[in-house]
């Protein structure tokens, strides 16, 4: 789901995905948002926690990242982008 106010868009996505040969799943929720800074700048940031079932050993894992962007030629429009992100 994507909700806009203004220059901010939010959004949010549940997911659950489960292997019926073994019985192994997992569950991820992610949240994030895109703001525009300006009319060709964007600046992005999102969060996602993943949890697995006690067949993947109950692992979980969680990641963050951000980016920005910028065209380079609105004709193909080329981006520029930056991004970083963390894993744990």
């Amino acid at each position: 789901m994507h909700y806009t106010l203004g220059a901010v868009t939010a959004k949010a996505l549940v997911t659950t995905v489960r292997n019926s040969f073994n019985g192994a799943g997992v569950r991820m929720a992610e949240a994030g948002g895109v703001w525009k800074l300006q009319p060709d700048l964007l600046l992005g940031a999102k969060y996602m926690y993943m949890k697995g079932n006690e067949e993947v050993g109950n692992n979980h894992a969680h990641q963050a990242s951000a980016a920005i962007q910028y065209p380079q030629d609105w004709s193909d429009m080329e981006w520029t982008w930056a991004h970083a992100g963390v894993n744990c």
